[in-house]
């Protein structure tokens, strides 16, 4: 669960650091898309702050079932968090973006 979300922190400060560059938007766009469909076997989701799915990968199909068009716009939680650790998950995000606070990584183990 950890880990997901430390790959959603590493994903929204990379999108924020792009925002900052507004004059290559596009070039830049197309360069991160390219870059995040071409890493083999590493799923990677994007999400907005309310924990909507706004990327999804080729690798996340394969790993998680649902097709990018499925999954785009519904919570991260519904998708790929079990029920039990839902809550918990979105206590740390909120934190994280309400007062800082980091999310350590770790791994979810199935």
């Amino acid at each position: 669960m950890r880990h997901l979300l430390s790959s959603f922190r590493c994903l929204w400060q990379l999108s924020r650091f792009r925002s900052r560059s507004a004059n290559n938007d596009c070039q830049g766009d197309s360069r991160f898309r390219v870059l995040l469909e071409s890493l083999p076997n590493v799923a990677v989701q994007g999400y907005d702050r309310n924990r909507r799915v706004i990327y999804w990968n080729a690798e996340s199909v394969r790993l998680y079932g649902y097709q990018a068009e499925e999954a785009a716009g519904r919570p991260l939680e519904e998708l790929i968090i079990p029920e039990p650790m839902q809550a918990q998950v979105i206590r740390d995000h909120t934190a994280w973006l309400c007062e800082g606070k980091a999310i350590p990584p770790g791994r979810l183990v199935l």
